[in-house]
């Protein structure tokens, strides 16, 4: 049976009453496949919440204890491998908090007390996170915001000292191969 619920004053209620939600309760996408799945006592969480990915796999999983976030919370990339594990007291950070690359590395290591970050290192091949088309993406971006910033520098200087004693004609030229040293540019980055 599907219950439609509703939040209250930090509670769950069955839709349109006052009764207290309480049970196992399940969410599936529109293909069926379970989403999520949670258990209420008394209108708040408590026990296990887990998130899955389309594929199946457990995506994030956390614990609760009377409507708090206590103990582990479990992220998890979508082949099933842990991305990071944060820990929790009575719904604050509190303990280490650590997060895995795709291969298992850790990448970051933090420790909170009560919330407040307390303590953070990070590992020096940090590079783990980003795959290499990302990094690709990332240098490429970052040169093509200098190429154009000095590409409209180059044209301000153009327009402002010869536009107007250039032809339509030269004009085009100019453009034309502004905008091919650019494409050149990017082109040589990319390979």
């Amino acid at each position: 049976m599907k219950h439609n619920l509703e939040k209250r004053n930090d509670r769950m209620y069955y839709e349109g009453t006052d009764e207290l939600a309480d049970g196992h309760f399940e969410y599936h996408n529109e293909d069926g496949s379970l989403y999520c799945e949670y258990s209420l006592k008394e209108g708040k969480y408590d026990g296990a919440c887990t998130f899955y990915w389309s594929n199946g796999n457990v995506a994030h999983q956390a614990f609760f204890e009377e409507g708090g976030c206590s103990g582990e919370i479990f992220f998890y990339y979508p082949d099933g491998q842990i991305q990071a594990v944060e820990q929790f007291k009575n719904n604050v950070r509190h303990g280490v908090c650590k997060q895995f690359s795709e291969d298992g590395t850790i990448v970051f290591l933090s420790r909170y007390e009560n919330g407040e970050e307390i303590h953070s290192e990070s590992n020096s091949n940090l590079n783990y996170l980003l795959t290499q088309s990302k990094k690709l993406a990332h240098i490429v971006y970052r040169k093509c915001a200098f190429l154009i910033k000095l590409l409209d520098q180059i044209v301000e200087a153009i327009m402002v000292r010869t536009i107007y004693r250039l032809s339509d004609r030269q004009k085009n030229v100019i453009m034309n191969i502004l905008i091919l040293v650019g494409v050149g540019v990017v082109n040589e980055l990319t390979q």
